[in-house]
């Protein structure tokens, strides 16, 4: 670039903008020709396609449908061995809960006795109060 002339470099700078913007229209180009292909895909701007054209269109939407519907089976059939999994686990878990020592007492009296029993308190005055203890 030192040797070179006012005219030399002016004219290098000018091809390499020119080489920029046809970059930029290739770029252009492509992004234009991805978007329609896409709204065509949408079912957009079908009308001047022949049939040759619309059963490519056809094909490719079959393909992406093929695609799309083996990987939600899958998802599908991975969400249902975790439920499994999940579901032995908590079986599981139920009956090691059932083999520990309970805190409550295995003869229980039953609320309804201990409500009886609570209302032949005598009635000088003291607070009346019921306990139900159980399950419902």
């Amino acid at each position: 670039m030192w040797g070179r002339s006012f005219e030399d470099c002016f004219k290098w700078e000018t091809d390499n903008g020119k080489i920029e913007n046809d970059s930029n229209d290739i770029l252009r180009k492509k992004v234009e020709d991805k978007s329609h292909e896409l709204r065509q895909l949408n079912g957009e701007d079908l009308q001047g396609l022949t049939l040759q054209e619309l059963q490519k269109i056809e094909e490719h939407l079959k393909r992406g449908l093929s695609n799309v519907s083996k990987l939600k089976d899958e998802k599908v059939m991975q969400e249902i061995s975790a439920l499994k999994r999940k579901g032995v686990e908590l079986m599981e878990e139920n009956q090691r809960l059932k083999k520990v020592p309970s805190l409550i007492p295995l003869h229980r009296q039953s609320s309804e006795s201990i409500i009886s029993n609570s209302s032949n308190l005598p009635e000088d005055g003291g607070s009346d109060t019921s306990l139900k203890l159980g399950l419902p």
